[in-house]
């Protein structure tokens, strides 16, 4: 990260009236977290930023202003100056950017492609389960905009995904064990956020994955019997994790 980047985040939190420590704690991270994006020591993460657009008010482009990808301040070039309140102006700063996904007729598409199976196929179940798709197309839109991986619509495509099973290959059981990996989807995006191996070691799902390892081995086993004996392993993961972090 470089200073230029550092000195603006400086600026903007003195024009908001805020200490290190007012920020830190609107932020959830430590004043020398803080200090460190500052001096340009290190620099806040996608989901970070985003708290920052939100504490600022102002979009994420507005508060990194001209940094490229590697982190260095381009000074902006100069050009006329523009004519206030353009449209001209403002569709092509718009044109721009990348193309507006939200725009897409998604939903339509959908339904003609249902409305199309249907008629020429006479295959309107499980057919209908495209329909699912539409609350993920926009999540996954929002999730790329942000690269907010809580944005993610795994419920619902973990959902679509047993449904499917069900409805195509008849495997309803063991297909619902998949329900069980939501939690676990968004613990792992938890621990991908957190520092440092004590907290990624101490989030990691491995009671939820114990739980789902048994009832899968012992469903399509029958092994119910002595596969329990997995769930004595979870406090001596937890004594291993406090033991490695402790040296």
């Amino acid at each position: 990260m470089s200073a230029d980047l550092g000195k603006r985040l400086t600026e903007l939190r003195k024009n908001n009236q805020m200490t290190k420590e007012d920020l830190a704690r609107k932020m959830s991270v430590k004043p020398k977290d803080v200090e460190k994006w500052e001096d340009g020591k290190d620099s806040p993460d996608g989901d970070q930023l985003i708290k920052l657009s939100q504490i600022y008010k102002m979009p994420i482009d507005e508060i990194l202003l001209n940094f490229d990808t590697d982190g260095a301040f381009e000074q902006p070039k100069a050009q006329a100056q523009p004519v206030a309140n353009h449209p001209a102006n403002t569709n092509s700063a718009q044109n721009v950017k990348s193309f507006n996904w939200y725009a897409f007729p998604y939903p339509i598409f959908v339904v003609l492609v249902y409305l199309c199976i249907g008629f020429w196929f006479d295959v309107w179940h499980p057919t209908w389960l495209i329909i699912l798709t539409i609350p993920i197309y926009y999540m996954m839109i929002a999730m790329l905009k942000t690269n907010n991986w809580y944005a993610f619509p795994y419920p619902i495509l973990a959902v679509f995904v047993y449904l499917v099973m069900g409805f195509l290959f008849d495997a309803w059981h063991p297909a619902w064990l998949i329900i069980l990996t939501i939690p676990i989807y968004y613990i792992f995006v938890a621990m991908n956020r957190a520092k440092g191996f004590k907290a990624k070691a101490n989030i990691f799902p491995y009671p939820i994955l114990c739980v789902i390892f048994y009832l899968a081995v012992g469903f399509d086993y029958n092994l119910w019997h002595p596969m329990w004996m997995i769930f004595l392993t979870i406090p001596v993961y937890y004594m291993i994790v406090n033991m490695i972090k402790s040296q």
